[in-house]
């Protein structure tokens, strides 16, 4: 179950960056190269429910770290629309 929310969150993100025309295209792109990442780590690693409980725990620290630094990151003057 991992495993498929990790990859369709991996698929959603890249086709998100095809469409993106801002910068936001790369870091739609790295976020969706760490979901397919951990879809095949929750895919082919035989995980028990303690394993696949810490390894999703830390998938969402990662994406959360991520984001928030794409989000914190000062926009150009340009990316404003002045």
């Amino acid at each position: 179950m991992l495993a498929i929310f990790s990859g369709m969150t991996a698929v959603t993100e890249f086709f998100a960056s095809r469409a993106s025309e801002s910068v936001d295209k790369m870091e739609l792109r790295i976020s969706a190269g760490i979901g397919a990442l951990f879809c095949l780590i929750f895919w082919f690693a035989p995980l028990n429910g303690l394993n696949a409980v810490g390894f999703f725990s830390a998938y969402m620290a990662i994406i959360a770290v991520q984001r928030g630094v794409w989000l914190a990151t000062p926009k150009t003057k340009e990316q404003n629309g002045k």
